[in-house]
């Protein structure tokens, strides 16, 4: 039963006289029914801030709360990059799509603040997958994740305007004030859009995240370096190297 302090005061009676007795009666019956079932209720409300208020029963609550699962907000849990995947898979197979996430994508996802929880988080993963090719990019995302972001170059690009130099007022760079889509490339690729776009250094960057991040998952999935060595087809020392310039254990 999700959201049960939204349940009325006479249905929280019905409820409870039910839980007491064992048994209930369909309207119009002439025998009760002893049903063998087990509550399992859910609420974001504080019931006991409820039950001082008036709105929830007090006999009800100790009822429903024999054995108690605090879970905390999903910002404040670890899993977001399991339910992440895990919706990722469910809703590849219902529309037979297979994609990956790029990492500054799920760096956003993991940093939200996520007010909707996981109902929020699983929208937001469907849509991204629907839009996506074969990576979630960070202009697959809903705007929202892009607002603050959007106000600080909106507050750069006046103050540029009012003379104060950078990417408005520069003669160097007068193609860059025409992009479109500033704010994604700076959160995609990491670019300095004040001083133009290496694209030799951007290139450099980006393969070094995603050997990081094949090298984080492949550890995983092995059992010690040296098999890790082996799957990865890399010297045990290279591996060795990689793994201390990106803040791993270097323990077996």
């Amino acid at each position: 039963m999700d959201e049960i302090g939204n349940l009325p005061l006479p249905l929280q009676a019905k409820l409870l006289r039910a839980l007491q007795e064992g048994e209930v009666r369909p309207l119009g019956s002439k025998r009760p029914l002893h049903p063998d079932v087990r509550v399992v209720a859910a609420s974001n409300a504080d019931l006991p801030q409820m039950i001082s208020q008036g709105t929830f029963r007090r006999d009800l609550y100790y009822r429903l709360s024999a054995v108690t699962i605090p879970l905390p907000p999903l910002r404040r849990r670890g899993d977001i990059p399991l339910l992440i995947q895990h919706f990722m898979e469910l809703y590849g197979r219902e529309y037979g799509k297979e994609v990956n996430i790029a990492a500054e994508s799920m760096n956003l996802l993991t940093h939200y603040s996520w007010p909707g929880n996981c109902r929020e988080l699983e929208n937001v993963v469907r849509s991204a997958l629907l839009l996506a090719q074969d990576c979630i990019l960070p202009s697959h995302l809903p705007p929202t994740f892009y607002e603050p972001q959007g106000r600080e170059a909106g507050e750069r690009d006046t103050a540029e305007q009012k003379g104060e130099g950078g990417l408005m007022g520069s003669p160097s760079h007068p193609s860059a004030a025409l992009l479109p889509h500033t704010i994604d490339l700076q959160i995609a690729f990491q670019v300095d859009l004040h001083n133009g776009i290496d694209l030799k250094q951007v290139g450099t960057t980006v393969a070094r995240k995603v050997e990081r991040e094949i090298v984080k998952r492949v550890r995983s999935l092995t059992s010690s370096q040296t098999e890790m060595a082996a799957f990865l087809k890399v010297d045990p020392k290279t591996l060795r190297t990689k793994l201390k310039a990106g803040g791993e254990d270097e323990n077996e």
